[in-house]
């Protein structure tokens, strides 16, 4: 189900883009958790912190880059 027309996501979209400068919307192909809610037809939105050295053995991740997306969810859902 192809939902990046959707309202929601166009704004949720938005409000990431302005907090990460080249943050982009795609499709993804990688096993998530959102094929267990995909037959609820609501809008799925993917994302993750800020990584580096994905899947090797020194793989870490920004938790600065999970406050930024926690704070952009927090203002993004208080506004609807």
């Amino acid at each position: 189900q192809n939902r990046e027309g959707d309202p929601e996501i166009a704004a949720l979209f938005a409000a990431l883009s302005a907090e990460f400068p080249g943050f982009r919307l795609g499709r993804m192909s990688a096993a998530t958790d959102a094929t267990y809610y995909v037959h609820l037809g609501l809008p799925i939105v993917i994302f993750a912190a800020e990584s580096y050295g994905a899947h090797a053995q020194d793989e870490r991740g920004s938790v600065s880059s999970l406050h930024r997306y926690a704070d952009v969810l927090t203002r993004h859902l208080s506004n609807r």
